[in-house]
């Protein structure tokens, strides 16, 4: 999933399939590009999030390491869970 920041300063994301992102390694005539990238004027890429990477957030003013568990394209959500934990207790993030 692709995470990205518009000029109004809203963070949006949009999975991209493996397929599509190794297209650009296939040589010049086939590549692919992300639908943000072209409808959103300006937007910045943010970061790339994959199952099973570590993110560090500051919340309720608490520092806290969270592991990916669950991308879910067709929502643009992800779901974390403190990397500590057992996937019982997720948090949903969107």
């Amino acid at each position: 999933m692709e995470v990205f920041e518009t000029v109004d300063g809203k963070w949006n994301g949009e999975a991209v399939r493996r397929f599509d992102a190794n297209k650009k390694n296939a040589g010049p005539r086939i590549s692919h590009t992300p639908l943000w990238r072209s409808v959103n004027d300006g937007a910045k890429l943010v970061m790339r999030i994959h199952k099973g990477d570590l993110i560090r957030l500051d919340h309720d003013g608490r520092t806290r390491i969270m592991v990916v568990h669950r991308l879910d394209a067709a929502a643009g959500r992800f779901k974390l869970a403190e990397h500590n934990e057992t996937k019982s207790r997720q948090a949903s993030c969107h």
